[in-house]
C-alpha cells in the first residue's frame, strides 16, 4: 500500500486521526509518502505521477558525489515546489534517476543539488529530461491518495483529472482517494 498526500497523509502515518489506524486494514506493508504543504503538482511529480523536469539545462560530473545545482523543476507547465518539511535529503523523492545516472536531489541554503551514486560519464541534462523519482518503484501497489489540499489545480474537473492520472500510473484495481468535500469536511 503506498499513501501519497500532504500534511493529510502525514497525520494517518502519525495516528493523529485518533483510534483510526490504516494497517489495521491491511496486513501489507504501507508506505507513507506525505509531505506537509505540498500542492499538487509536487504530489503527483514527487509520486511519478506526472513527469518532473529540470527547470534549466545541466551536467552531471562524472565523479560520484559530486554535486551539481538544479535550478528548480518544472510539472505540467508550472513551477514545482517541494516544501522543506521533507528536510534537506527529501528522503519522499529520492532516489532518482536522470538520464540513466540514479542519485539524490538536496536543498540546502534555499537551492536544489543533485549528486550521483556511482562514478561515470559526465552526461548532458537538458530541460525536456525527465527526473524519475522513487515512488515509480511502487506501481501496481494499492494506492490511497490525498490530494489537492494545498491548491495547486483549476476547478473540479482538473481536480478529478488528477486522481484519474493517479489511479492510471498506479495500475492497480484497488484504490482509495480520500477528498475534502466543498465545505472543508470529508
Amino acid at each position: 500500500i503506498i499513501v501519497i498526500g500532504s500534511s493529510s497523509a502525514q497525520r494517518l502515518e502519525k495516528n493523529d486521526l485518533g483510534n483510526f489506524s490504516l494497517s489495521s486494514l491491511h496486513d501489507s506493508p504501507i508506505y507513507w509518502r506525505g509531505v506537509g504543504g505540498e500542492n499538487m503538482q509536487a504530489i503527483t511529480a514527487r509520486s511519478g505521477i506526472t513527469p518532473l523536469f529540470p527547470k534549466a539545462n545541466f551536467s552531471i560530473p562524472a565523479a560520484a558525489n559530486e554535486r551539481v545545482e538544479i535550478s528548480g523543476f518544472i510539472t505540467d507547465g508550472e513551477d514545482c515546489v517541494f516544501t522543506s518539511q521533507q528536510g534537506n535529503n527529501l528522503p519522499k523523492l529520492n532516489p532518482v534517476v536522470i538520464n540513466g545516472v540514479e542519485g539524490n536531489i538536496v536543498y540546502e541554503n534555499s537551492k536544489f543539488y543533485f549528486y550521483r551514486f556511482e562514478s561515470g560519464e559526465s552526461v548532458e541534462v537538458t530541460e525536456s529530461d525527465v527526473i524519475s523519482p522513487n515512488d515509480v518503484k511502487y506501481r501496481g501497489a494499492i494506492l490511497v491518495a490525498m490530494l489537492g489540499y494545498n491548491g495547486g489545480y483549476m476547478g473540479t474537473e482538473e481536480y478529478v483529472s488528477y486522481h484519474e492520472k493517479a489511479r492510471d500510473v498506479f495500475n492497480n484495481s484497488k484504490y482509495l482517494f480520500i477528498t475534502r468535500l466543498c465545505d472543508g469536511g470529508w
